[in-house]
């Protein structure tokens, strides 16, 4: 079987098989977690915690988006917490760290955690591409077929 391998927009090998980080010693499998070092690109996170939701659940959280960044190849600089329903002040902020930063990446636990609508989703993906030119991974997707 032929592995095709390209490169993708931020530089890190990509193969039928999956992502790749190409490190000095040679690539590093997404299976493996890196270590958080300043060669790997910088990534922000978001999520929506409503009142209801345990502190514990919300660490663990914050534990997932750190070890999805890192398997996705990114270093993860900072997670935004929504705390207020109907507000998007830290989504302002992400923004704003986004375009500051240069980083292109922001990572959720689901799209939900911007909006439940579909529609209401879309539009805030748009509004972060076109503002800040930035790709947002679904943390979801990385443990996708994964037993946790």
């Amino acid at each position: 079987m032929t592995t095709v391998e390209t490169r993708d927009r931020r530089g890190l090998l990509v193969t039928d098989a999956g992502r790749f980080h190409r490190t000095a010693t040679g690539p590093l499998a997404l299976d493996a977690v890196a270590a958080p070092t300043s060669s790997l690109p910088l990534a922000y996170a978001y999520m929506r915690v409503p009142c209801n939701v345990d502190d514990d659940k919300v660490v663990k959280m914050g534990h997932q988006l750190r070890y999805g960044a890192e398997r996705m190849g990114f270093h993860l600089e900072k997670i935004f917490s929504e705390l207020i329903c109907g507000q998007f002040d830290e989504f302002e902020n992400l923004l704003s760290e986004l375009t500051s930063s240069g980083s292109r990446c922001v990572i959720v636990p689901t799209l939900r955690h911007f909006a439940k609508s579909p529609l209401h989703q879309n539009l805030i993906l748009d509004r972060l591409f076109f503002s800040a030119e930035a790709e947002v991974w679904e943390l979801a997707d990385t443990f996708r077929g994964e037993s946790r």
